[in-house]
């Protein structure tokens, strides 16, 4: 390899980093992740609690997901150019 030509990628590290260089796919990094905490969360919840609780339910199964979805979907809305 000759000084002009480019550095190829280093591994799954630098495509990650190359995904999240712009402030849109960041926040859907941060959306996601959270989203997906708060899944699991509720999910425990719902598992350990005596009683049934349809507004932890319709949170974790259905707005939760809707979230993540969505925050994956701005990861890869814009590119990292």
């Amino acid at each position: 390899m000759t000084m002009a030509d480019p550095q190829p990628a280093q591994g799954a590290f630098s495509r990650v980093k190359h995904v999240f260089r712009n402030p849109i796919s960041l926040i859907g990094g941060a959306l996601a992740l959270v989203a997906l905490a708060n899944i699991l969360f509720l999910f425990l919840i719902d598992l350990t609690s005596e009683h049934p609780a349809p507004y932890i339910g319709i949170l974790a199964y259905m707005v939760g997901p809707a979230i993540l979805i969505c925050g994956l979907a701005l990861i890869r809305s814009l590119p990292a150019d």
